[in-house]
């Protein structure tokens, strides 16, 4: 095991000498337990230090194992664990017994990637009727820096179900949580909640740790959920907030010195992120869905963190004030969706987006202080009240069935020639009527 002192420190970056032999990716030990990883090799050797900087200097002496950064695996004893960034425990009992995973381990080849399917259920009824995440993908959702989102990343936590095909029922998921940079009054939210999710992995990272970690629990809990996507399980992985990913990355960069990109951006944020993103996947039997939580100021589209992540993923979801921003979300490949949801759904999401989007219109002229009279008008005004109050801002746990059937029971109020849908259809759903509403989870 090889011991050297250091040549320069500007944290989180430690620079040493040329070491022979020495690899990128493998570990770096600093005294007291300190963490870092190999990020270049050569005429100069970095390490990217992932502890708190305590007592470092140039007489420390730091060892290189040449071992890759990894952490313990096991298909089951991983299940129901909080672990930190480098997947070491956080909850007091034992390290897991098993394999070793690298923390930067490779990337399943994307030939092995078949075209998404079977739907995901978020617990927000007005997203999965207008928007359904199919399995497989990677979707994006944005919420302004000085807003909360934990309450509906809770929620989707606890009520998030799939399915493979239409006849089958829904299903429980392994859900992943990732945590980055949030409070310690979030985290514990998150742990209060966890009871009722079922089988979890939590990865944790918090407002108090460094903040070069957040570069690490990403790829860790990344790591955990392509594996147990391998072995057959159908895992939900949720990354809450990515903008600490981001901002650590531009911390680093900007300490290296690397030239900046647009925006003064990294130059290599699409390419780090992309390893992130890019673990999404559904085989036959397993599949690993993503959902991507990421501030943005202002919900500026042309933000250059959003942007390219937009560009990367398959989807994005707004919100504002906790609230699901429904007319912008779009879920690029619901179409997947569909052939895994009730045969009228396709009909449904064009007929409730077109109704809502006419209804706000009406509203604005209302607004503007113009008198409603026409009776379509007045219409979709009802139709919307009804819409908003048993879909839209329902704190009901409805099953992916039951939210189409309460979109149904508001298009009831549409005069049936309003609606672009298909006779049969229209038919056998425009006016239904669900039974007595009721029941939470």
């Amino acid at each position: 095991m090889l011991q050297f002192k250091p040549h320069g420190i500007s944290l989180p970056l430690v620079t040493f000498g040329p070491i022979a032999g020495l690899e990128v990716g493998t570990e770096a030990q600093f005294p007291g337990g300190g963490m870092g990883i190999v990020t270049a090799v050569g005429s100069k050797t970095t390490v990217q230090y992932l502890g708190t900087p305590l007592n470092i200097s140039r007489q420390t002496k730091v060892r290189f194992t040449n071992r890759v950064l990894s952490f313990n695996y096991d298909r089951h004893g991983i299940i129901g664990r909080t672990l930190d960034p480098l997947g070491r425990p956080l909850d007091g009992r034992p390290d897991v017994v098993g394999e070793t995973l690298p923390v930067y381990g490779g990337i399943l080849n994307p030939t092995r990637r078949t075209l998404a399917e079977g739907l995901i259920q978020t617990g927000f009824p007005a997203l999965d009727a207008k928007e359904p995440i199919p399995q497989g993908i990677k979707i994006l959702w944005m919420k302004r820096p000085e807003e909360s989102l934990d309450y509906a990343v809770a929620r989707t936590l606890v009520r998030a179900r799939y399915r493979r095909r239409r006849e089958d029922p829904l299903k429980p998921l392994t859900v992943i949580f990732c945590a980055l940079g949030l409070t310690r009054d979030s985290i514990l939210y998150f742990e209060s909640i966890r009871p009722r999710i079922g089988r979890t992995v939590f990865v944790l990272h918090g407002a108090a740790d460094p903040a070069i970690s957040a570069l690490i629990a990403p790829q860790t809990a990344c790591q955990i959920g392509e594996r147990l996507a391998m072995e057959g399980e159908e895992v939900l992985l949720v990354i809450h907030d990515m903008r600490i990913f981001y901002n650590a990355l531009a911390e680093v960069r900007g300490i290296q010195g690397a030239p900046p990109g647009k925006d003064n951006s990294p130059v290599d944020f699409y390419s780090q992120a992309a390893r992130i993103y890019e673990r999404a996947f559904i085989k036959e039997s397993g599949s690993l869905t993503e959902i991507v939580v990421m501030s943005v100021p202002n919900l500026d589209h042309s933000e250059i963190g959003v942007n390219l992540t937009k560009y990367s993923t398959e989807g994005h979801i707004p919100w504002s004030n906790g609230s699901l921003d429904f007319l912008a979300a779009l879920s690029r490949l619901k179409g997947e969706a569909f052939h895994a949801s009730r045969a009228d759904h396709k009909a449904l999401q064009r007929a409730i987006t077109a109704a809502y989007s006419r209804a706000l219109e009406v509203r604005e002229q209302e607004s503007l202080g113009l008198k409603i009279t026409a009776a379509v008008d007045l219409a979709y005004l009802r139709f919307a009240d009804l819409f908003e109050q048993s879909v839209l801002k329902t704190e009901e746990y409805l099953e992916v069935d039951a939210a189409l059937d309460r979109c149904w029971y508001a298009l009831g109020e549409v005069p049936p020639e309003n609606l672009d849908i298909d006779a049969a259809i229209k038919g056998e759903f425009h006016h239904y009527r669900p039974p007595a509403a009721g029941g939470s989870a």
